[in-house]
């Protein structure tokens, strides 16, 4: 069973990215050491804010209302860290190894191909800090955490495991309590 798709146009577009080590850095994954090379630099060079526009300097500098001159706005410190991230992972041999090991495994032709890294669950509380996360795969299905919470924890039809339907139907104590009966330990807070 395939998880759902990323709809959305540009936003689906920017959520896969997040998750693609290559698309960050604008190359294919058949990339030489040398081409991650320089497309890290090319890109750190296009996020440096005193070379995207006055409005990327003023982010970076402080505004002309008396900023302090070393906030740095939050979009460039989160795509830099995704540069970052990326080149450190391709740039070594072994880690890039693993990455694409898994990426072939977890790719868009996977079960999870689509899955952009939102929760699948709805919720009551969406400003909630944390949320209940069932493993299906260390559940063994004997309804436990379904008796504790019943309006957020459901069985699931094709596998019989339990599954989360609804963050936070339930109170805090009751699913703290599903958590805790769980004989495998299948239930954690994310």
């Amino acid at each position: 069973r395939r998880a759902p798709a990323a709809t959305g146009g540009a936003a689906a577009e920017a959520a896969a990215a997040r998750y693609d080590l290559y698309a960050i850095l604008g190359i294919d994954a058949s990339a030489s050491s040398r081409e991650i090379k320089l497309a890290f630099r090319a890109r750190a060079f296009e996020l440096h804010p005193d070379m995207n526009g006055a409005s990327g300097a003023a982010d970076a500098h402080g505004d002309a209302e008396g900023g302090t001159g070393h906030a740095h706005s939050s979009a460039f410190s989160d795509a830099m860290a995704a540069a970052n991230a990326a080149y450190a992972v391709l740039s070594d041999v072994e880690a890039r190894a693993v990455y694409d090991a898994a990426h072939a495994s977890f790719g868009s032709d996977s079960l999870f191909g689509g899955y952009d890294g939102r929760p699948l669950s709805a919720t009551l509380r969406p400003n909630a800090e944390r949320a209940l996360f069932i493993d299906e795969n260390a559940c063994i299905g004997c309804m436990a955490c379904v008796h504790e919470a019943p309006h957020t924890i459901a069985i699931e039809d094709e596998r019989g495991r339990a599954r989360v339907g609804t963050q936070h139907a339930d109170s805090e104590d009751a699913l703290e309590s599903a958590r805790l009966v769980c004989p495998t330990s299948a239930g954690h807070w994310v």
